[in-house]
């Protein structure tokens, strides 16, 4: 598939040259230069500035970029109070210069930039087949604009829809179902979704399913709901659209990923090793033999693997083991099982699971084989939670779903997460954890 985005390499650069092209002439870059650019480039980019619209101008981006340039430049200026290096007098002044040249280098820099990328989409060398999903006369009105507008860098290249639409000069690929599959055959990574009453939800299961290179969604408001990342409102024509980017994780935020959690996973069970030994000692004494209680879980992909925790009850058979939803009021779980599964120490165990990779830190929580096929047959959603690596603790969890609650919410929470993942919203997510730990709210 063809990218959409072949500007955003240039954007970013542009804003680097620009910010320190003042610093280049003068022949003096120092860190607080580098920090700078660090900062500006990490803000844009959580702006979404760095993903180019249909409409490049400069003037819609200008009060988003002065107030990113202004939150880094005083996250600077709070820095060097701190470090007690602040600025006076002629260096002062100095610097207030380099720094506002700065800023007018970044938006010569991005003006030129946009400029190009129109002038590249008017001569069709830059321009991206798009499909359209619906037909009829939305469907040719909208042909009509990105016809009679190649600055947007779209060319209509078929239509989708349940059935034949009457004929508006554009070919008939298939039905709303077979998107992504006509979408890898015509090389696209553009759809325009125009009727929301087509296919709703099977779209919206196709969208959570795909697992390729980034794709762009302009749909009908309303009709994914809130649930995919990158959305942003864009005019075709004086038509409004949601705008979804909906891409996988790149492999390079998954080997980090990855990273984290053996470092993160092997850490703590240093750190946690003398209380591991005193629950085992506690287990062992309050329940007699078997301290570690194992159990089928189905992880990422659908594959099952065997979780380890701390027995809290005395040992139930194997079918009663896998089939029982809930044991919080079972008279059987001890006083040290029931003080466990209430700061969640119970879980510890799972800190070696992580390690050896069945699991990582943060994400959807296991659940085993029997609820996984339950659970599917009434929502369709559920099995697509199974597309990111399972998790200690989740999205769902820190939100209140532990236990006996409602499974349609957790999946709900599930899928976003696997739609939105970041490295930040994992550090939200074990920062809440720790405080529910805490707080000793566990299930």
């Amino acid at each position: 598939m063809r990218r959409f985005a072949p500007s955003t390499t240039l954007l970013l650069a542009g804003d680097v040259i620009g910010i320190l092209s003042p610093s280049l002439v003068a022949r003096e870059i120092r860190i607080w230069n580098v920090v700078l650019v660090l900062l500006v480039v990490t803000l844009n980019g959580t702006g979404h500035l760095y993903r180019p619209r249909l409409q490049s101008l400069l003037l819609d981006e200008i009060p988003q970029l002065t107030l990113r340039f202004l939150a880094a430049v005083g996250l600077i200026g709070a820095a060097r109070l701190v470090l007690a290096r602040r600025l006076t007098g002629e260096a002062f002044h100095y610097h207030a210069i380099l720094i506002g040249c700065g800023f007018i280098g970044m938006l010569v820099c991005r003006a030129i930039i946009l400029t190009a990328v129109r002038r590249r989409r008017r001569s069709s060398r830059a321009s991206h087949p798009v499909i359209l999903v619906g037909g009829g006369e939305l469907a040719s009105r909208v042909t009509e604009i990105i016809k009679s507008t190649p600055h947007y860098g779209l060319q209509v290249t078929g239509y989708l829809a349940d059935k034949i639409q009457a004929d508006f000069g554009v070919p008939y690929l298939g039905t709303s179902t077979e998107l992504i599959t006509v979408m890898e055959r015509e090389e696209s990574t553009v759809a325009i979704v125009l009727e929301e009453s087509i296919a709703q939800e099977s779209l919206r299961l196709i969208v959570r399913q795909y697992d390729g290179p980034s794709i762009v969604i302009f749909a009908v408001e309303g009709l994914f709901g809130t649930s995919l990342s990158g959305s942003m409102t864009e005019l075709i024509g004086p038509i409004a659209f949601q705008r979804h980017v909906v891409n996988s994780p790149k492999i390079v935020q998954k080997c980090l990923k990855r990273v984290f959690d053996i470092v993160a996973s092997f850490t703590a069970l240093l750190v946690f090793s003398p209380l591991l030994i005193l629950i085992a000692i506690l287990v062992r004494v309050d329940g007699g033999p078997g301290v570690l209680f194992r159990q089928v879980r189905v992880g990422i992909r659908g594959e099952e693997f065997t979780i380890l925790k701390f027995q809290t009850m005395s040992p139930s058979n194997d079918l009663e083991s896998q089939t029982w939803w809930n044991i919080a009021d079972d008279s059987r779980v001890s006083p040290v099982g029931r003080f466990l599964r209430r700061t969640s120490l119970d879980e510890l165990p799972q800190l070696w699971t992580i390690l050896k990779g069945d699991m990582t830190v943060v994400g959807p929580r296991p659940e085993r084989p029997h609820f996984v096929t339950q659970f599917s047959a009434t929502k369709p959603d559920y099995v697509l939670r199974h597309r990111v690596p399972v998790g200690l603790t989740g999205l769902a969890q820190v939100n209140g779903l532990r236990g006996d609650t409602s499974i349609e919410d957790r999946v709900d929470f599930d899928n976003f997460y696997a739609e939105n993942w970041s490295f930040w919203l994992d550090c939200k997510i074990l920062f809440r954890t720790v405080a529910e730990v805490v707080r000793g709210s566990g299930g």
